[in-house]
């Protein structure tokens, strides 16, 4: 079972703890950048009859706590060593990582007569919120063997939607005001949201025989992500295949953005804008699953590494111990 990714997720996201979550936001402060059209449907460049967006991404990232970069890393022999064990001292018993990625592959802008002008755009969009107990940090970190007899919560929350967005929309020039609106197709490209009603999950090893207790009444609904149940180790098979979700998948909805610039002098500008409104995907009921754990898995003389692990020395082998876990159709 490797855990590259999530050292890496937690790496990243840490080293981001003291940095504003805010980024795109900062388009607002650019009203005449092309771009910070997607911060306000109100906004076009002054002077410019024609706009054309090339590909752009905005990431926006945060985890709670005060993390540092110093905390991740220090300095061994001339080179910076990772090194979590300050990182997890710091973190809080329940933390939370909130991600945004915007992938904008085109956009377009035309000012018509009037004070009208149109606008279209494509982008690909991911938010994630997760939610994790600092005792997962620390089983993977430092082992189960340094946690001989105690009970370990290691069970996540998430809620994450991936998703294809396909805008198109009208601004209008009145006098000192400019108002515009926007509508956007979402095609939905996966999702995973855990069911806060079974979230149970937890270690416990035995000090005398070693022996690892795994319990779970830990649930979560998922659709076109998880293609199947990986029964040969302790997880789930993420599946990746770009056609079972799309931008034209049975699998959409509608959202809508309204935006206001006012320009009160030359030194004064107002602007405000709603994005998002309404957003909803609707899952199809043959792609949307319901998985669900509910048992006790015992494992004989069973301690792993801990850091040896997550470097990739994977001696833990679990032998099918899944196979309760029953799946079923439901909604995201």
């Amino acid at each position: 079972m490797r855990h590259t990714f999530f050292i890496t997720t937690l790496t990243v996201l840490a080293c981001a703890a003291r940095l504003s979550a805010q980024q795109e936001l900062m388009l607002q402060q650019l009203p005449e950048l092309w771009h910070a059209n997607s911060t306000n449907p109100a906004f076009f460049p002054e002077d410019k009859k024609i706009a054309i967006g090339l590909p752009s991404f905005v990431l926006d990232a945060r985890h709670s706590g005060d993390i540092t970069y110093n905390d991740i890393f220090r300095r061994e022999n001339g080179k910076n060593v990772l090194d979590l064990s300050q990182a997890i001292d710091q973190l809080d018993p329940e933390n939370k990582v909130n991600y945004h990625q915007r992938l904008e592959t085109v956009s377009f802008g035309w000012r018509l007569g009037g004070g009208w002008s149109i606008q279209a755009a494509h982008a690909m969009r991911l938010d994630a919120h997760i939610t994790y107990p600092k005792t997962v940090a620390e089983v993977l970190w430092n082992g189960n063997a340094a946690y001989l007899g105690d009970t370990l919560s290691i069970a996540p929350s998430a809620d994450y939607s991936k998703w294809h967005e396909l805008s198109a929309g009208l601004s209008k020039q009145i006098g000192p005001v400019r108002i515009g609106g926007r509508a956007k197709f979402l095609g939905g490209i996966g999702g995973l949201r855990t069911d806060e009603d079974h979230k149970l999950a937890t270690i416990y090893t035995d000090p005398d025989y070693y022996q690892l207790t795994l319990r779970t009444d830990y649930a979560f609904h998922a659709a076109y992500t998880v293609g199947a149940i990986d029964t040969s180790g302790l997880g789930y098979k993420i599946n990746n295949d770009p056609d079972k979700g799309g931008l034209f998948s049975s699998s959409n909805g509608w959202a809508f953005d309204i935006g206001l610039q006012a320009r009160l002098g030359d030194r004064l500008q107002i602007n405000v804008a709603v994005l998002d409104l309404g957003g909803k995907i609707t899952w199809r009921d043959d792609r949307a699953a319901y998985f669900h754990s509910n048992g006790e898995f015992l494992y004989e003389g069973v301690t792993f590494p801990g850091e040896d692990l997550i470097n990739g020395v994977d001696s833990l082998d679990f032998q099918g111990q899944l196979d309760s876990l029953k799946i079923g159709r439901a909604h995201v």
